[in-house]
């Protein structure tokens, strides 16, 4: 009969159960040192051994997609749960020690986009009572048995990169609600007319409607106005400015470019930006530089999308990175 235990050879080891194989034999008949431990889950699957002289057998897929509501099971622990689908709640276990889940939040700033809220049965998850992940955020969650920690969850966040290479009229970006604000890096910027402005219009609605009234922008500009003096100019617009003017590839070398931050809004303040941007015009081929300061005049609230044109003509280049900073 074979010692509580050790595996003998034919045996069949249930799924969960820990079993110490024997080690080799030792000298003069005396039990050699025991092997690893072995955490049989799943048969068929390939054993690994970890640093800490364990055997892993994985138990399946490791990744779980979903999209709605969603509690997760003990069973899940150690799995990536890759989220989507719009604002949704995911509720987690009874808290445990050494439940783990990693988590991530795969909406960006195009097509459905929203909150996973984690909601934990009990206790709090880094001292509030539940977790916000925005889009394209992502982390390791932790039990210690009462509550739960958060690892690697980062607060800047790059939501997307938008390449135009061919001639375009304008792009939408989505401006995912929770984050405090987002910053917008435009390079290589040309287009197909001379002498037009990069500007843009912004959406509460996702981008069904657009705020295009007169002076829904206010705006401050200063400006090379030549190559040895400074002007300002300060007044309301239909749109808002996002780079100064611009021209064709042929003459600027894509050499536009803006640095352009948001504040999307709040239910009681307005929306709020500023720039610095430079780019040519055929009329005066030396490079110009403009600083901006807006705001959103027609009222609080949060603006959710942002769409950027060219003020005439299209736009042919423009290479974009959109970070989102909680």
């Amino acid at each position: 009969m074979a010692a509580p235990g050790i595996a003998v050879p034919g045996t069949n080891v249930p799924s969960g159960v820990l079993v110490t194989p024997g080690g080799p034999q030792g000298i003069g008949g005396i039990q050699g040192p025991s092997g690893p431990n072995v955490v049989s889950t799943q048969a068929g699957n390939i054993a690994t051994i970890g640093t800490d002289n364990l055997i892993y057998v994985p138990a399946g897929s490791i990744f779980i997609s979903k999209t709605g509501a969603y509690t997760a099971t003990v069973a899940d622990s150690g799995k990536e749960i890759i989220c989507s689908g719009g604002s949704w709640t995911l509720t987690l276990p009874a808290p445990a020690v050494g439940l783990t889940y990693d988590l991530r939040n795969d909406m960006g700033i195009s097509g459905t986009t929203g909150t996973i809220t984690v909601q934990p049965t009990g206790g709090t998850i880094d001292n509030a009572s539940s977790l916000a992940l925005l889009p394209q955020q992502e982390c390791k969650l932790r039990c210690d048995g009462t509550n739960w920690r958060t690892f690697g969850l980062k607060r800047e966040v790059i939501l997307a990169t938008i390449d135009t290479v061919v001639s375009t009229a304008n792009v939408v970006v989505l401006l995912p609600v929770g984050y405090r604000y987002f910053e917008f890096e435009l390079d290589q910027i040309s287009v197909d007319t001379d002498s037009p402005f990069l500007v843009f219009q912004l959406s509460a609605d996702g981008g069904s409607t657009w705020a295009s009234a007169a002076s829904n922008y206010m705006e401050g500009i200063i400006y090379d106005s030549s190559a040895t003096a400074v002007s300002y100019q300060y007044a309301g617009y239909t749109y808002g400015f996002m780079a100064g003017q611009q021209t064709t590839a042929a003459i600027n070398g894509n050499s536009g470019r803006s640095t352009f931050r948001i504040f999307p809004g709040s239910a009681s303040a307005v929306a709020s930006w500023g720039s610095k941007n430079q780019g040519y015009s055929q009329g005066n081929a030396r490079q110009r530089v403009w600083w901006n300061e807006g705001y959103f005049n027609a009222g609080a609230g949060v603006r959710n999308a942002l769409k950027y044109f060219a003020s005439a003509g299209n736009i042919t280049r423009a290479f974009l990175t959109v970070k989102g900073v909680v």
